[in-house]
């Protein structure tokens, strides 16, 4: 009678592995770049590269824009601003002549590494999150209330919040050119702010989530995704059902757009992602991609700074199509 049970168990330890091993998770579609054929369960994380854009020109900026870096669709305006060494100041863009139209300072303020901008309607959110060598430890974000907006005419100045946050995961603050803890990518979403790294080892990122109050925290690393390149800038459609990140591939200098569908929050990597190819950053109507941000749910605007004499631009893209 115990050898049936022995016989027994045996053979249902069997079937449990063979079981495990033909419902592996992974990517079930043949059409994508990560698909693996022994996947029986799609995780949902599949991976298309099968797109490429044209990118629109809008309009030329003044020199003032050289170093853009990050955009912003607020109350009918696009807001920008110049990463580090710039004023910590914010302008709005004219998309007539290229210059700006208005312009908010923070008193007090210091743009350590400005690089990315997100709103939620109340507030704005600007991070100071560029980490060029790895060894920064007062990583900021600067909070106004968008009723400052309204003061502009007055004296253009506006006092703000901070949040201080640090990475869970980094113990080594020494200089290093292939750090894995810059970032210039910054979105809120529902309470929360959102960064993706840039991962200059890897050519990966790495996303991370703090709390959208002012503060210290620690921040939670929520995922990690294979990038295939330099993440520079991110927004969240009105919607919520789309994210876009910009970027490029140092080796093959190309920029692109990822494009996240039907998002899945806070899990924002589980998803689909369609990988858009916008050409070489030496094109006259690419260059060096910096920003991005929603107009509405299928337009979006982009932006380069100054690169190889490439002059900044200001471009649109219709995103409907890419699905």
């Amino acid at each position: 009678m115990k050898s049936h049970k022995v016989i027994y168990i045996l053979s249902l330890c069997i079937w449990l592995s063979i079981a495990s091993c033909s419902s592996k998770k992974g990517c079930a579609d043949p059409n994508a770049i990560n698909y693996k054929a022994n996947a029986k369960i799609d995780d949902g994380l599949c991976e298309y590269a099968n797109t490429f854009a044209i990118l629109k020109p809008i309009v030329t900026l003044k020199a003032l824009f050289n170093e853009t870096s990050g955009l912003e669709w607020i109350q009918g305006n696009v807001w920008t601003f110049g990463d580090s060494g710039n004023p910590a100041t914010i302008w709005t863009i004219d998309t007539g002549n290229g210059n700006y139209n208005e312009l908010i300072t923070f008193t007090g303020g210091i743009n350590v590494d400005w690089e990315d901008i997100s709103d939620d309607s109340n507030h704005i959110y600007i991070g100071d999150i560029g980490n060029n060598y790895g060894d920064r430890v007062d990583q900021a974000i600067y909070v106004i209330p968008i009723i400052d907006t309204s003061i502009l005419k007055k004296n253009n100045k506006t006092n703000f919040d901070l949040i201080h946050y640090s990475y869970p995961d980094q113990t080594d603050f020494r200089k290093n050119a292939l750090n894995n803890y810059d970032a210039e990518a910054l979105v809120y979403i529902d309470n929360y702010l959102y960064i993706f790294t840039k991962r200059h080892g890897d050519l990966h990122t790495h996303l991370y989530q703090i709390p959208a109050q002012p503060g210290t925290y620690v921040a939670t690393l929520l995922g990690r995704f294979d990038s295939k390149g330099i993440i520079t800038g991110v927004d969240i459609s009105p919607n919520k059902k789309t994210m876009v990140l910009t970027g490029f591939n140092p080796i093959s200098n190309n920029a692109f757009l990822w494009v996240f569908r039907d998002l899945a929050i806070p899990s924002l990597l589980e998803t689909k992602k369609i990988l858009v190819d916008l050409g070489p950053r030496t094109n006259l109507n690419v260059g060096q991609i910096e920003a991005v941000t929603f107009v509405n749910n299928d337009s979006i605007l982009i932006s380069n700074e100054n690169y190889k004499n490439i002059q900044p631009s200001l471009y649109g893209l219709n995103i409907s199509a890419i699905k």
